[in-house]
């Protein structure tokens, strides 16, 4: 058994709407599997990597070389840029953080700007990235129907 306080949040999120999938269903069953769905995706701070890492994550590393090469030559141009992909390289050995707002910012401006595909924009960003349900997200663990159930009769205050 939760504790009252346990119910009483589940009850404001289920009264409200899911971040994905929009309302959540009056049938228990649909709406806790709606808050147990993986279908949120949150940025993890502080994820570091290196050239390495962005050769690994790609299918073909040559394709993760290519999508350096070409950050690379658009960092000549681009003081700021260069500055940052400087985190990437041999000599640093924290590495640059693609959980990081304002690298992210950077590495979707160089998709804009055609330096890089989306899906290069895409698989890089994604290092940083993961699936969550909005149950975890909100702290509440696995939800089960009669959670659900049981929260839509208690009397928030």
């Amino acid at each position: 058994m939760q504790p009252i306080d346990y119910y009483e949040r589940l009850n404001a999120e289920i009264t409200g709407a899911h971040p994905v999938t929009g309302p959540y269903s009056p049938d228990d069953e649909i709406a806790a599997a709606q808050m147990n769905a993986e279908n949120i995706t949150e940025v993890m701070a502080e994820t570091r990597v290196t050239e390495l890492d962005i050769l690994r994550v790609f299918d073909d590393p040559q394709d993760g070389h290519n999508a350096l090469v070409k950050m690379e030559a658009a960092s000549q141009a681009d003081a700021l840029l260069a500055r940052t992909l400087q985190w990437l390289g041999p000599q640093s050995s924290k590495g640059l953080d693609v959980g990081n707002q304002s690298v992210r910012a950077n590495i979707d401006a160089m998709a804009q700007t055609g330096v890089l595909t989306a899906a290069e924009r895409d698989t890089i960003k994604g290092i940083a990235e993961r699936q969550v349900s909005r149950a975890s997200q909100l702290g509440l663990k696995t939800m089960k129907p009669g959670y659900v159930q049981k929260s839509r009769t208690v009397r928030v205050p």
